[in-house]
């Protein structure tokens, strides 16, 4: 990491805890999705190209609260 950009952890718990939770998110979209492919019989491919697209708002969303943690350092 660059000397210009050290960050320092405020809220450890939580900082793991939304650090850990993307992994939980996008395991269980993409299990999710494969259900959804195996039983469609129409536009399989609609799915997976507007399926990417549904991933954005939770990671969004945890990655902003994932920088309520940090804060950030100037030397």
């Amino acid at each position: 990491m660059p000397k210009t950009e050290k960050y320092r952890v405020i809220d450890e718990r939580n900082y793991v805890k939304y650090s850990r939770l993307p992994f939980y998110v996008l395991g269980f979209y993409y299990i999710l999705l494969g259900i959804v492919l195996l039983f469609i019989n129409c536009w399989p491919t609609m799915v997976i190209c507007f399926g990417p697209i549904i991933i954005v708002i939770p990671m969004s969303i945890i990655s902003q609260k994932r920088r309520k943690c940090i804060e950030r350092i100037n030397d």
